[in-house]
């Protein structure tokens, strides 16, 4: 019917939308009028929304696992919608009119050439007839012989053909007069010499057509079985038995025994050289009577004495020409040995000698039969016997050799070669190489053999630039590959599919994607022959780094091209448009696998498993799981089981669930795991250490490592290294420690990896066992690197300990390869920049300078924005315009920084006209630069724009990020108040793509401790518990007897330092940490609940959180309150004086003076820290405190004697007990 589509081939499960859920749906064969269109408007309504656990899922060069498309005509490009899709690389149909037309050429032209052959044929039948005419030889076939066959072939050619099975027959038909034609020619011509009357230039087409491959294809398609004539034999007087009446075994016998030239095999395979006419188109029935007899008395012999028995039995009725076939057949049937004893047989008989074309059989039956060692004494035989082996000979035996992996052997008749004189060509050597590829010493014999023809003037030819590339390849030398490449570029060697995949997949695994894809277009440029695999390996590359938006681009050239996706291709763009979380591009790539008939098996599956579990949609994954299930269950009712839940599978499962923190899914997957008999692997085991180690269930990971002895699985380096990361992190190093010496008990020996990871994990809890794992690595004899000095200037910044960092730093430079390492000097002026101490950072640029390094962009921009946070926006202006006079050319991010300084200042105004410049110069990139205009309008208190820039990213993009809406809930939630635009982005903020961190939690809290007991703050509670933030955080902030009863006992207590040690072990920088400490201290505060707000300053002053020296108490007492929030410093001040007080009436002796420190010089510039100074006065002078500001607001002091006074008053011991609501 017009304009349907079936869709019978395809019944695999679907998910589809209903009610915004996902439910299960099935696609069984019926007619779907225009299913274009409904498959285009299912992939909107499909919701079947990081890694594929298992490698296999896809291998990293791209290898394909195909489907074949249905072939569907399709309109012009012209004419197609720009969302055709995969409809667009389906290829075009040729019309019934034009392939009617097309026929009717051929078969006219068929009957023309026809007509004039079976004139010359009965012509040459009549003369053969005469007298005489029978003595001639038996080698020479009698024209006569094709009189039947193309009588009736061209009789038939005439017919009409009108279905599909007579078109097909009509072409085979029509190749098979092709070669009976060019059989009757050359047999005429061989005869009698009458080709006077022919034309030269069918003559010349005679000869062409069995100097080529085609003549050899087109006659195996003859022998498929058309046409069931019969053809007389001229050596049987009964019909032949080998003959299925097409001529084709006359025409092969013909041109075995003219002596001409024969062609390669379809394939090129040396093996079959110069017999590949015969060997590739005779089996035992196409074979003459005698021959057929023979073969056939030898079947099953097994003694020597037997066959010479039945072989002296045909003395006199067989050639030599019959005997080669015989062997031939022998050794086709695997019968070697029998073949071996008639060639014996022939030698010892003076009449029946081998000739070459014998020994090249036999030799080539032994080397079928792996019989090397056979093989060349016959061949040696074959030298001694006065005959002169052929260049092509030599390599026949070489290549057996290598085939068979004995290389050396293969060299060994390469240097027989030479000695024979005869000098090696580019097929002998390529022959070596081939036989390198599967070599363990392939390499570096292979490098030989490439030095050795440039010695010799041999040019390698594409064949040896591609082995030469795959031996590269398997070793991992992707640099050389590179190189060799372009060597085979220069030489003019235009590269197949194979050595392109290679170079493509080179530049992948160095990383270079802009150098992969400028040699996709070079290829292209030469005429690369794309398939689905090209774009595999592109694609998933791309993929590997992020680069999303390209694999789309990818994606629409490999449409525009044509080129059929496979299941492959959409495993890696299911992983690609997951990872971006375009549902939409998802669903899309869904649809086409629907449209094209593509069946998903289980790559798929565990794709959308693994996208959706890491996007933490696990309904969807859920969803996949029930259709995957109901899969298996239609399959195994039609009575097949290959589809179901393997290793691949439920390491995807466990991956995305132990990753999410959700133990218990994890622990019944294992269950269902072991349930269904598949065996776990390392993955598996390190899958579950990953989920118990994020659990914080490190119990359960010594109970894993238990299991996994017990299974007396072999540890590998990964299960190591994972074993030794989640140990580290959860503070447990003893066994950490014991896993090493386990590890290296075993024999892995750490690499510089694993000691980096060590460094990372010990780090981010104890400073000094980072340090213990970096002595360690010293004494191992372990070289530091780059990312070694980086990860231990890491530890140190995030701690606040700038000084630490520097040493590590100025140790690094020690190092050949760290020396001014731009990485190295970034994390320097970067821990400099955050901790304000911005004169280091420049010593370490002039440093650098003074000794003629270029200072690179990124280091300059660091001192920007060091300069901006200490409230030196001019500081910050000459370097940008110091960076310009060196030659460095700012960029986006300098600006930003600028802008910063800009507004920590104050400095509104220049702030403004500089985001004007950035507009007019398209200098606000990503993300990060509209969330720096956040940053500016909230410091600016400009709504508007807030709202506006924020309106932009959600529409027009980029998407807003967790850091977006940090200045947004700051800005938008005021003292007491909350602006009513703010509950729309917090709805936003609710729906968005990614998991909500500490940051927004301590935003959100900070907000809450602005709004105090307003009417909104219980919505702000609400919004934070639904966003993820602690029940032990959210406790915190409940009343009556039951919340009590949560933070009477000790147990919440340490459930919320255990939380606050996993900030600093998931490497929260000090900084972020500390205004989470604040954000939360000054809320309680605010909410009355002090007792609370003084148990949690306990727990933040003992992490460090404000300093390591907040109250000292050697040569002078003093307070530190620069680092505390509002009411963590009010907390920390009465504690301080209480302690004061208690020391007094012990009787303590007092030092001269008593201090307080409020603030630093670049606080009181930038306006930080305004609410713990403001806190203290006034606490102070509520108290009426003899403290005086000193040193231009920074410190208050106070002398011992009055404070004394002061301090021994009741009143005053009064005012310093806590008020609070318990």
């Amino acid at each position: 019917m017009a304009g349907t589509t079936s869709m019978n081939s395809f019944h695999s499960p679907s998910l589809f939308q209903r009610d915004g859920r996902i439910s299960l749906s099935w696609h069984f064969g019926t007619d779907v009028t225009g299913f274009r269109a409904a498959s285009y408007a299912s992939c909107k309504s499909l919701k079947i929304r990081k890694r594929v656990v298992n490698t296999a899922c896809f291998s990293e060069d791209g290898a394909q696992n195909a489907r074949v498309a249905r072939p569907r005509t399709v309109e012009s490009l012209e004419t197609t919608s720009p969302d055709s899709s995969w409809d667009d690389a389906r290829p075009a149909v040729q019309p019934a009119r034009d392939r009617a037309s097309t026929r009717e050429r051929g078969n006219s032209n068929g009957k023309a050439v026809s007509q004039y052959l079976q004139k010359q044929i009965q012509k040459m039948g009549e003369e053969g007839s005469q007298p005489g005419a029978q003595g001639k030889e038996e080698e020479l076939i009698r024209p006569r012989e094709c009189n039947i066959s193309t009588t009736s072939i061209a009789s038939r050619a005439d017919e009409g053909v009108s279905s599909p099975e007579n078109r097909s027959s009509q072409n085979v038909k029509r190749t098979l007069q092709r070669v009976l034609e060019a059989h009757a020619l050359l047999a005429s011509k061989l005869q009698n010499d009458q080709m006077e009357t022919t034309p030269s230039s069918a003559l010349e087409t005679v000869k062409a057509d069995l100097g080529t491959k085609n003549t050899i294809s087109m006659a195996r398609e003859v022998l498929a079985g058309f046409s069931k004539g019969s053809v007389e034999n001229d050596r049987v007087g009964e019909r032949s038995m080998a003959d299925n009446g097409n001529g084709v075994q006359v025409w092969g016998a013909s041109l075995t025994r003219s002596g001409l030239a024969k062609p390669l095999t379809g394939k090129g395979n040396l093996w079959k050289r110069d017999l590949g006419t015969v060997h590739g188109l005779h089996s035992l029935t196409d074979q003459p009577y005698i021959v057929q007899k023979v073969v056939g008395a030898l079947s099953g012999l097994r003694s020597n004495s037997s066959v010479i028995n039945t072989m002296n039995g045909y003395l006199g009725q067989v050639t030599v020409s019959d005997l080669h076939q015989v062997l031939y057949v022998l050794g086709d049937t695997k019968e070697w040995l029998t073949a071996l004893q008639v060639f014996q047989w022939m030698q010892a008989l003076p009449d029946l000698k081998p000739d070459e074309l014998v020994y090249r059989t036999i030799i080539n039956v032994l080397i079928n039969a792996r019989r090397m060692n056979v093989a060349e004494a016959v061949f040696e035989e074959f030298v001694k016997s006065g005959m002169s082996p052929s260049h092509d000979d030599y390599v026949i035996l070489m290549s057996g050799y290598t085939k068979c992996g004995s290389l050396q052997r293969g060299i060994g008749i390469l240097q027989k070669m030479r000695e024979a004189g005869i000098h090696p060509q580019v097929s002998a050597y390529n022959v070596i190489l081939e036989g390198c590829t599967r070599s363990t010493r392939g390499l570096d014999i292979a490098i030989q053999i490439r030095d050795q023809m440039k010695l010799e003037n041999v040019a390698l030819d594409r064949t040896s630039y591609t082995f030469m590339l795959s031996i590269y390849s398997r070793k991992g030398l992707y640099k050389e590959i590179i190189d060799t490449f372009e060597q085979m570029r220069l030489s003019s060697c235009v590269p197949d599919r194979i050595p392109c995949h290679i170079i493509l997949t080179a530049h992948s695994k160095l990383g270079d994607i802009n150098g992969m894809m400028e040699a996709h277009r070079i290829l292209m440029d030469m005429g690369l022959q794309q398939d689905s695999v090209t774009f595999n390996i592109i694609m998933n590359a791309l993929n590997r780094v992020g680069r999303i938006r390209d694999v789309d681009r990818y994606w629409a050239l490999m449409r525009m091209g044509r080129i059929v996706p496979d299941l492959t291709t959409c495993s890696i763009l299911i992983n690609a448009f997951g990872r971006a979380r375009d549902w939409h591009k998802v669903d899309l790539v869904l649809a086409e696998m629907e449209t094209y008939g593509i069946k998903a098996d289980l790559m798929i599956y565990n794709s959308l498993i693994s996208v959706y579990g890491k996007a933490g949609l696990f309904y969807e994954v859920e969803l996949v799981v029930k259709s995957l299930r109901a899969e298996i269950a239609r399959r195994e009712d039609l009575g097949n089981s290959s589809l179901a839940f393997d290793l691949v599978t439920y390491n995807t499962l466990l991956d995305v669930y132990g990753k999410a923190g959700r133990l218990d899914d994890v622990i019944y997957w294992f269950g269902e795991m072991k349930k269904s008999g598949v065996q776990p692997d390392v993955l598996t085991f390190d899958s579950l250490v990953n989920a118990y180690g994020k659990a914080s269930h490190y119990d359960g990971v010594k109970e894993v490592l238990e299991l996994f002895r017990k299974y007396n699985y072999k540890s590998d380096l990964v299960f190591y290294n994972t074993l030794l990361f989640m140990f580290g992190k959860g503070g447990h190093y003893a066994d950490a420690w014991k896993i090493l010496e386990d590890m290296k008990a075993a024999g892995f020996m750490p690499t510089s990896e694993t000691y980096n990871s060590l460094i990372l994990a010990f780090g981010r809890g104890s400073i000094q066992q980072g340090l213990q794992v970096f002595a360690d690595m010293i004494a191992s004899n372990v070289d530091p690197n780059m990312v070694t000095f980086r990860l231990l200037m890491d530890i140190h910044a995030k701690k606040g300990l700038v000084d630490e960092c520097l040493n590590i730093y100025y140790e690094s430079q020690k190092y050949p390869d760290c020396k001014y390492d731009e990485s190295l000097m970034s994390a320097a002026l970067r821990a400099c920049c955050n901790m304000r101490c911005i004169e280091k950072a420049e010593e370490i640029v002039m440093s650098a300078e003074a000794d003629g390094i270029s200072i690179p962009v990124a280091c300059y921009n660091w001192l920007i924005l060091g300069h901006g946070k200490k409230g030196q926006w001019q500081e910050a202006e000459n370097t940008l315009e110091r960076m310009k006079a060196n030659g460095v050319k700012p960029v986006a991010q300098s600006f930003s920084f600028l802008l910063e300084a800009y507004s920590l200042s104050g400095q509104i105004p220049k702030g403004e006209k500089l985001i004007v410049k950035m507009k007019e110069e398209n200098l606000i990139y990503g993300i990060a630069g509209h969330n720096s205009l956040l940053r500016f309008y909230m410091r600016a208190g400009d709504i508007g724009s807030i709202i506006q820039t924020y309106e932009t990213c959600q529409t027009r993009g980029p998407k807003p990020n967790q850091s977006s809406f940090v200045p947004m809930i700051e800005a938008l939630t005021k003292e007491n108040t909350v602006d009513e635009r703010f509950w729309g982005i917090a709805q936003d903020l609710e729906n968005a793509p990614f998991d909500v961190h500490f940051a927004i939690h301590g935003a959100l809290l900070s907000a809450l401790g602005r709004c105090g007991q307003s009417p909104d703050a219980d919505r702000l509670l609400g919004i934070l518990k639904r966003l993820g933030c602690s029940p032990d955080i959210c406790n915190l902030f409940e009343e009556g007897e039951a919340a009590q009863s949560k933070l009477s006992g000790e147990e919440a207590w340490k459930r919320l330092a255990t939380l606050f040690n996993s900030l600093e072990q998931e490497g929260v920088n000090m900084e972020a940490e500390r205004n989470f400490h604040n954000a939360l201290i000054d809320a309680l505060w605010r909410f009355d609940y002090k007792l609370r707000a003084l148990k949690v300053t306990e727990l933040s002053v003992s992490l460090g959180v404000f300093g390591s020296n907040v109250c000292q108490w050697k040569d002078c007492w003093s307070l530190d309150v620069r680092f505390a929030g509002t009411g963590a410093a009010q907390i920390l001040l009465l504690t301080w004086l209480s302690g004061i007080r208690q020391a007094i009436k012990s009787g303590e002796k007092m030092p001269s003076k008593v201090k307080i420190l409020l603030a630093w010089e670049w606080q009181l510039r930038t306006g930080e820290n305004w609410g713990a100074r403001d806190g203290v006065s006034a606490h102070l002078n509520a108290l009426k405190a003899p403290f005086v500001l000193v040193k231009e607001g920074q410190e208050l002091e106070a002398s011992v004697s009055t404070l004394r006074k002061w301090l021994l008053k009741e009143k005053t011991a009064q005012g310093l007990v806590f008020n609070s609501k318990l």
